[in-house]
């Protein structure tokens, strides 16, 4: 996959913009040491093996050259039955540390024999595999192989899966595959696509640059240690690089801001076993040695002593720094090589990867392989911002008819509960509407009352049985309330014409 020459020149410029590192070596041996006082007084590897804490405890105790019970370490760890494929990966690895590599069937069953379905778990095995040297035998998909599905996973925007530990992860198992390609066949056989190690490490450095918070962390201490783990083990400094710090602050600066004055992390085993790690880490890479979990690596760590004018080299270590380093290691400090290059070494993958790639235009989200991400493109940002505030806009829009719904459904209710519990009121209302007269209706032409007799006679009007045998019917027909006023009248009338012959015979008589 060829590049450019100014995109390349352009992006070396880039990346060799630097700072004077925030801590010397002095600095971050302090720390690991006070780290591992605490740790061998509260979470002792001995006590509780197999555990988080206990195995990244072993490791960083074992590429910082301490002296320690190896051995009856990995006897205490023979009976240990992993539960998860993570649990055996780090078994795998603290064995390692201590010079113990288990067997082949063992390491398969948890790494090229698993099923994975997530960039994190391929990534953990390629790791793990690498760590060891281990090879998978034929007919098994290897640690190559499962670098080339890992290139599959990752998306447009640098990451792998969208997730810190995820592309921390992942940049630190293709860090033994730099100035590498991969070639893989697609769906048919002649779709043939280039994966560039180089390219791909770049853009997911760029992500987690971009992910970083304004305290130069990354919202866990967890997702901290994997991204120092995985810049130093590309060659980026971590506490140094323009591009990873945050106003003034460093990956290094939220890690150690984590540490107590007792040594501890959060007063966290596993908290402190990871940040032992990530600083040791971090050490290795200043003095320019194989990164952390290469652990068939010879070199050793050199032991700074504090003077009165600053720190100087142990008697018995290399003042120089070492300039021999196993495949897959990390440069001196303040030297980034996660750049992409122009001259590639192309590895056709056999067997196929586990994984096929995905290059549907018609996709929600791309996966890899993707060109160069430099400078040159970077006008492409505020499209993609623009696209964002877009898809904010709809979702307000959704919220707000949502809302909607749910306030007519609640008054709905409401009135349900109000006709059930308060009737009186209901009824006051209606009263109230039938005394406010409707334009409507008063516009409305008042029709004449129909006759009931006449409708009843009219010509093939049928009267139905039930009506016959309904006592209103006999109202309906004859108005017996106009009937029974009428006689009312009429005796009234004739109790008036009674009492006026009473008065007339009266008087006739008194004459």
């Amino acid at each position: 996959m060829k590049k450019s020459a100014a995109a390349v020149t352009a992006a070396i410029l880039l990346f060799s913009a630097a700072a004077n590192a925030a801590y010397t070596q002095n600095d971050i041996q302090t720390s690991v040491n006070s780290a591992f006082d605490w740790l061998e007084q509260n979470a002792s590897a001995l006590s509780n093996p197999g555990n988080v804490a206990s195995d990244f405890y072993i490791m960083a105790l074992s590429r910082m050259n301490k002296e320690y019970s190896y051995g009856k370490y990995v006897d205490l760890t023979e009976k240990i039955t992993p539960t998860t494929k993570q649990d055996g990966q780090r078994l795998i690895m603290s064995n390692a540390a201590c010079g113990e590599f288990l067997s082949d069937s063992f390491v398969g069953w948890y790494t090229y024999d698993a099923d994975f379905t997530t960039a994190s778990d391929i990534a953990g095995a390629v790791i793990t595999l690498d760590s060891g040297g281990f090879a998978a035998p034929n007919g098994s998909p290897g640690s190559e192989n499962l670098a080339a599905t890992l290139l599959t996973y990752q998306q447009s925007n640098g990451s792998f899966e969208n997730d810190i530990l995820s592309t921390a992860k992942s940049v630190i198992a293709l860090s033994r595959y730099l100035g590498l390609e991969f070639e893989i066949h697609g769906e048919n056989s002649n779709e043939m696509y280039t994966y560039n190690v180089d390219d791909a490490v770049y853009n997911a450095v760029g992500y987690l640059s971009g992910v970083q918070n304004a305290d130069g962390g990354f919202s866990t201490v967890s997702n901290t240690v994997y991204s120092i783990i995985a810049l130093d083990s590309v060659g980026v400094d971590a506490d140094n690089d323009q591009r990873f710090i945050k106003n003034g602050s460093t990956p290094l600066t939220f890690l150690l801001s984590m540490q107590l004055s007792d040594g501890s992390f959060n007063s966290s085993a596993e908290d402190t076993a990871l940040s032992a790690c990530a600083l040791v880490s971090h050490l290795r890479a200043m003095q320019g040695k194989s990164g952390f979990f290469n652990f068939i690596s010879s070199d050793s760590v050199d032991t700074i002593v504090s003077g009165g004018g600053g720190s100087s080299i142990a008697p018995g270590g290399s003042s120089s720094v070492s300039s021999s380093q196993s495949s897959g290691s990390q440069g001196s400090s303040g030297n980034s090589t996660a750049q992409p290059s122009a001259t590639q070494n192309v590895i056709r993958v056999t067997p196929m990867p586990t994984r096929e790639p995905e290059h549907s235009s018609t996709n929600e989200e791309q996966y890899g392989p993707f060109p160069f991400v430099g400078p040159a493109q970077q006008s492409e940002q505020p499209k993609k911002a623009a696209a964002a505030t877009v898809d904010q806009d709809t979702s307000g829009v959704v919220i707000i008819l949502i809302c909607a719904g749910a306030l007519l459904i609640l008054l709905i209710a409401a009135a349900m509960l109000l006709c059930r519990f308060k009737p009186e009121l209901v009824s006051k209302l209606d009263i109230a509407r039938k005394l406010i007269p409707d334009k409507k209706e008063s516009e409305k032409t008042e029709e004449p009352e129909k006759d009931l007799l006449s409708e009843i006679d009219s010509p093939g009007e049928v009267v139905p049985t039930e009506e016959l045998y309904d006592p209103d019917f006999i109202k309906k027909l004859i108005p017996v309330d106009e009937i029974d006023s009428s006689i009312g009248s009429l005796i009234e009338s004739d109790q008036e014409n009674t009492d006026n012959t009473d008065t007339t015979d009266n008087d006739n008589k008194t004459v």
